[in-house]
């Protein structure tokens, strides 16, 4: 089975760590570094942003956010393509993680993620969040996250914006595919593990 994204690495290597990989995507046959993470609600989840320290510029235009920035060992966007490809395969779900100075830790998910085609990008999600965001934590998230991107010209700053309370924070998005072999796909099995 060729690897698409962390799911396929978590069921072909159900103890492979959390790290980053190179995966090939379904359709385009792109090879990507990914970061997995293998731990997190049973593992095999895609991570497309890490966003902590505010060491990475996250106010940058549309071609950025469309190709991706930053570094996957640190803090970055995978890109609005990849995004799109990797929900596209797929039922897939968004998790959102958000931790706050004060160690409070929350999340949420939303089934049925995709996005719509660009240059828009439009989010679409199926279904309520379920998680512990919002539940008496000093820390929440809004119902539903907005991922939007804005005109060409402007900045593209509310591409993941999300509501949060509880200071400063740091926020993941992981999205994770249950994905069926679709007709033309290989079956032969490349993993890379990238250190």
């Amino acid at each position: 089975m060729v690897v698409t994204d962390c799911l396929d690495v978590k069921r072909l290597y159900p103890s492979a760590p959390d790290g980053m990989y190179r995966v090939n995507l379904w359709k385009s046959k792109t090879a990507v570094s990914v970061y997995c993470d293998m731990t997190s609600s049973n593992g095999g989840w895609t991570v497309f942003q890490n966003r902590y320290d505010g060491s990475e510029e996250f106010y940058l235009n549309l071609k950025a956010y469309t190709e991706g920035f930053g570094k996957t060992s640190a803090e970055f966007w995978l890109g609005l393509r990849y995004i799109k490809e990797l929900a596209d395969q797929g039922n897939s779900t968004l998790r959102m993680e958000v931790s706050a100075a004060d160690g409070s830790q929350a999340y949420e998910e939303w089934p049925d993620f995709s996005l719509g085609d660009a240059p828009g990008y439009k989010l679409h999600l199926g279904g309520n969040g379920i998680g512990t965001a919002g539940r008496g934590m000093s820390l929440s998230i809004s119902q539903s996250p907005k991922m939007e991107v804005i005109s060409q010209q402007r900045e593209a700053r509310a591409v993941t914006t999300t509501e949060v309370a509880g200071g400063t924070i740091s926020v993941r998005i992981l999205t994770s595919m249950d994905t069926t072999l679709r007709q033309g796909q290989s079956l032969g099995t490349t993993l890379e593990k990238e250190e």
